[in-house]
């Protein structure tokens, strides 16, 4: 649903599991590479998986943060180093009128689970006062996300959308597209 020109996906993740050494560095290569497959190959499909996992396009980003909450790193949501990150790399970004250094993305959605997806939305809308920072919030099976929309809704506080699962997310989203009306 979001793979398309006009959408650029980065995916921002916070993994203390490889601090915790839990997770290995190659198991969450692996995991990142099914996920570009995933999302290249509704693109198209033609190719195989290892000349996909060859191509360098700038559709797709993925940054992690490996440190564990007590680090205090400036790249662990909810802050939002590894998003500007991604932004920059994607290097498509409308220019500031306030600097020609300085980029900013016209629409950002973040779509998670926990309560520092919602916070770091928060952190954008400052960031980003011209762009439309949009927060979807995903009810896991795990149930983070009814944690978390429970947390919210007692500080009064709601995200754009509630979806049960990713493909409602990447429904909303494309609905909210201004390019959805030029588009079959």
């Amino acid at each position: 649903l979001i793979a398309r020109p006009h959408f650029r996906l980065a995916v921002i993740t916070n993994q203390p599991y490889l601090n915790e050494g839990t997770l290995t560095i190659d198991e969450l290569r692996a995991i990142g590479d099914n996920l570009r497959f995933k999302f290249y190959g509704s693109l198209e499909n033609l190719l195989s998986r290892e000349a996909f996992l060859s191509i360098q396009e700038d559709y797709l980003d993925i940054e992690v943060c490996p440190h564990l909450v007590n680090e205090n790193c400036g790249c662990r949501k909810p802050n939002i180093e590894l998003f500007q990150k991604a932004i920059q790399n994607f290097g498509d970004t409308t220019l500031s009128p306030l600097s020609s250094n300085t980029f900013f993305p016209a629409r950002i959605f973040v779509v998670g689970d926990q309560l520092s997806d919602y916070e770091a939305t928060e952190n954008l809308r400052r960031k980003y006062p011209n762009a439309v920072v949009k927060m979807v919030l995903v009810i896991s099976r795990a149930g983070l996300g009814r944690n978390t929309n429970k947390t919210l809704k007692m500080g009064k506080k709601r995200p754009d959308k509630v979806a049960k699962n990713l493909f409602e997310a990447a429904a909303w989203i494309s609905e909210q597209s201004p390019a959805k009306r030029y588009m079959r």
